[in-house]
């Protein structure tokens, strides 16, 4: 969000603007650039969440990367997170290491631990990140791995959706082209609108009504009696 002198929001909002900005200059603070020398750039230091190095590259799925030779690597960036809301209180709490509540993990892991995910712990077996809720236990990558039958249930469940909404779609279109046939005025549209009207509105006479009493009333001519005109 970007505002200015000029802008015009809710106070909510510019609170919300200037917190930011005032922590990002705390970030750029000598003393904090000390605390991520001291804690988290240190060899042997590690994301306490999915286990990567400072500089070290990993893949965020399941793809494997001597197949899809598209796929990029993410390079981890170690970082500290404040795992309490106090430290934000001011400056001083906020560029003081506290082992109790700070912890050294890498910048994704550090956005997504705001959001109440955690990476799949299979997943980091196989080398790869993928994030799930804090009360999973695994991806659905993962336990469809393991459970071939429920894939198969579940990808038959997707497919008999998909057709049942085809289906639908087809004798929903279906119904509007016959609906458009009996009716005789040829201003008669598709879903009851009046071709003569100007904010498409609907037509309010039946195909009985509409010769007698509609005044814009066209008699449709239909493709049979153009053949045998011929």
């Amino acid at each position: 969000m970007k505002l200015t002198k000029d802008s015009v929001s809710n106070p909510a909002a510019r609170r919300t603007y200037s917190r930011r900005k005032e922590q990002s200059s705390w970030r750029r603070d000598k003393r904090w650039k000390t605390m991520l020398e001291e804690h988290a750039y240190v060899p042997g230091a590690v994301c306490v969440h999915c286990g990567m190095k400072h500089g070290q590259q990993r893949y965020d799925s399941h793809d494997n990367p001597s197949i899809n030779k598209n796929l990029k690597p993410v390079l981890v960036v170690l970082t500290i997170n404040h795992k309490t809301r106090d430290l934000y209180l001011n400056k001083d709490l906020y560029l003081t290491w506290n082992p109790n509540k700070m912890e050294v993990c890498c910048t994704l892991c550090n956005k997504r631990y705001e959001g109440g995910y955690k990476p799949c712990p299979k997943c980091l077996k196989e080398g790869f990140v993928k994030y799930i809720k804090w009360y999973d236990e695994e991806c659905s990558a993962c336990y469809f791995k393991e459970h071939p039958v429920e894939l198969k249930k579940a990808i038959e469940g997707r497919n008999e959706f998909k057709e049942s909404i085809r289906v639908y779609n087809k004798n929903r279109a279906k119904n509007a082209r016959d609906k458009k046939k009996k009716h005789s005025c040829k201003h008669y549209r598709v879903g009851g609108k009046c071709g003569k009207s100007k904010v498409d509105s609907r037509c309010t006479y039946s195909p009985r009504n509409a010769v007698k009493n509609c005044g814009e009333f066209e008699e449709k001519v239909l493709i049979s009696h153009k053949k045998n005109s011929k």
